[in-house]
């Protein structure tokens, strides 16, 4: 593709990195599904080898003031009234930002999602959009 040399070095260089990290995967994947006993197991809790991946972050998100405009708009009611639950609703996603690996943040993380379907379902519609918006990073950039 090039005739100049330093970038040709470069990049076999580079290649050859991630063609080891590559190996170096393809190895530890082979040592997974060797151990066949692993997935032919007679008890009922059956536990697979997985490989860990980090959560996405995303940044501190304030839904007062979009909810209770809203509220104050749609429903004509005052949006001080609901304070608690909206303050419910902003530590639970404070919360879920940081779950634990086990069953009880698989049941934060659902949580969370069922409050965010209630709520879109009763305060957003096709044609207004509440105003919160969420910022989320990939976990794989630096």
């Amino acid at each position: 593709a090039t005739t100049n040399n330093k970038v040709k070095e470069t990049v076999a260089l580079e290649l050859s990195f991630v063609n080891s990290n590559l190996q170096l995967l393809k190895e530890e994947l082979e040592e997974l599904n060797s151990n066949m006993e692993i997935y032919q197991t007679e008890s009922d809790a059956i536990s697979v080898p997985m490989i860990p991946l980090g959560l996405k972050e995303t940044k501190e998100v304030d839904f007062t003031v979009p909810i209770q405009d809203f509220i104050c708009e749609h429903y004509r009611e005052d949006s001080s009234l609901y304070d608690k639950e909206i303050k419910e609703l902003i530590e639970l996603r404070q919360a879920m930002r940081t779950p634990s690996r086990n069953q009880a943040g698989l049941d934060l993380l659902m949580e969370y999602y069922n409050q965010l379907y209630y709520l879109d379902q009763r305060f957003c519609s096709a044609h207004k959009n509440l105003g919160v918006h969420f910022h989320w990073y990939d976990m794989y950039t630096n």
